[in-house]
């Protein structure tokens, strides 16, 4: 900020006011010159109209003594003799003038330095200039410590208020940020409801499955509470700023988070879970790291939403096979399960069942060595409809009743469904079929009996091998 040196000023101000003080006296010397040449000029008007009133005056006194008879050499003698003598008067004038030239600064002085009303004038305009400048800049100093006592009033009411808004709501943010702690630990106690209810619901099929042979063994039922700690680091990784100059060392939270946290998480261990993240926060105040640490765009509310944040937590649960959860299965494996859990678990329902190709997207191996059996035992207490073309499923399950459906044209144009029905061991079939049903059966499941026998002279040679 710029200071004024106030007695620097006073100073000018003096020498100001003695400089318009000589000024003044010069200039009333100058007057009082001019007036002088006035009177001068008045002067020698005066004189010169009264030697002419003189002159005139003998002319005719003269012409009257000349009358009365006095001689001319009387005459002479009684003649005024008075002459005006101009040069006296401009000598005058001219001393007068000089004096004014050199007061007002247009004459060179007769003697050393001496003040002219030009510099004067010059010195008082100088000396205006440097107070002026002086005035602006204590106007501008004035202006700017009243705007820093307007700011520094601003600053003491508002330090006032949080100092006031501190005391009084100090005891309500603490109860804030327990109740927030609270309603996050809440959470956990609400997953681990949802995992004893889940464990409830699934319990008599775990139990179902539990007593199967070793196909159904290779179900299991599942239900677990999952945390992904890494989408969790992830998340608070994008608020930190590592490069600016701090202490905080976002590798000691990731190990928390990987080792405490993961397993309190998914215990649902609201104490444990509680020291952990308290923890974190001793890392996050100790380090000053809001102020010093975080990313432009960044706000403290962000990173109270990521610790506190259970987006990455939640109930797994379903069924799984060799291991695997059942959305991850091919078409075909899930098809074994689902067969498996109609057929082999609920052994009390005696309802027909109805299963349109169970064998599509499955191998012939998986289709015999797991389907078959399940087959085979579930229509001793229900009854099975199979629409399929698989011959293991038509032939090694002892089908009772083999339904041949065919697909001719009508004069019309449009297709006909003629079907036909036997047992395998029928030699006639019912219905239109020409020949029994085991022949029709070769026929569209094997290929016809000249594909069967070339499969078999096939296979047959290679098991001989």
């Amino acid at each position: 900020m710029p200071k004024i040196n106030d007695q620097a000023t006073l100073t000018r101000m003096g020498e100001l006011q003695k400089l318009r003080d000589r000024r003044s006296k010069l200039a009333q010397t100058v007057a009082t010159a001019r007036a002088s040449k006035q009177q001068v000029v008045d002067a020698e008007r005066k004189i010169t109209a009264k030697i002419a009133e003189v002159a005139n005056f003998w002319t005719g006194i003269s012409h009257t003594l000349q009358q009365l008879g006095f001689s001319a050499t009387d005459i002479s003698k009684l003649a005024p003799i008075w002459s005006a003598h101009p040069e006296v008067f401009q000598a005058r004038r001219t001393a007068i003038e000089q004096q004014i030239n050199v007061a007002a600064g247009s004459a060179a002085p007769t003697t050393g330095p001496t003040d002219t009303i030009g510099s004067l004038d010059a010195a008082i305009k100088k000396l205006e200039d440097e107070l002026q400048l002086d005035k602006a800049r204590k106007n501008k100093v004035i202006e700017i410590e009243g705007q820093r006592q307007r700011f520094a009033e601003e600053k003491r009411k508002l330090d006032a208020e949080f100092e006031w808004t501190e005391k009084a709501y100090k005891t309500k943010r603490q109860e804030t940020n327990q109740h927030r702690i609270d309603a996050y630990l809440s959470y956990f106690d609400l997953l681990a409801e949802e995992k004893t209810v889940l464990e409830e619901l699934y319990a008599p099929l775990k139990l179902a499955l539990a007593s199967q042979g070793a196909h159904e063994k290779k179900l299991d039922v599942v239900c677990r509470v999952e945390a992904d700690v890494a989408a969790w680091i992830a998340r608070g990784a994008e608020l930190f700023d590592l490069r600016k100059t701090g202490t905080f060392r976002y590798d000691e939270i990731e190990k928390i988070a990987a080792t405490a946290l993961k397993k309190t998480w998914e215990a649902c261990d609201s104490a444990k879970i509680r020291i952990a993240l308290e923890k974190c926060l001793t890392l996050i105040k100790e380090a000053d790291v809001l102020k010093t640490q975080l990313k432009t765009g960044f706000q403290p509310r962000d990173v109270a939403e990521w610790l506190f944040g259970v987006e990455h937590i939640d109930v797994t649960h379903g069924i799984q096979y060799e291991r695997k959860d059942l959305r991850l299965l091919s078409p075909g494996t899930k098809g074994i399960v689902l067969l498996i859990l109609y057929l082999a678990v609920d052994r009390f329902d005696t309802r027909p069942l109805i299963v349109d190709q169970p064998d599509e997207n499955l191998d012939n191996q998986s289709t015999y060595e797991i389907l078959r059996s399940y087959f085979r035992e579930a229509k001793k207490r229900r009854q099975i409809i199979i629409i399929t073309h698989n011959p293991n499923l038509v032939v090694n399950t002892d089908a009772e009743q083999v339904i041949v459906a065919e697909s001719t044209l009508r004069p019309n144009g449009l297709p006909a469904i003629e079907y036909s029905f036997g047992s395998l061991e029928s030699a006639i079939a019912d219905g239109p079929l020409q020949g029994s049903i085991r022949e029709a059966a070769c026929r569209i499941l094997e290929g016809g009996k000249y594909a069967f026998k070339m499969r078999e002279n096939r296979y047959g040679q290679v098991l001989k091998s």
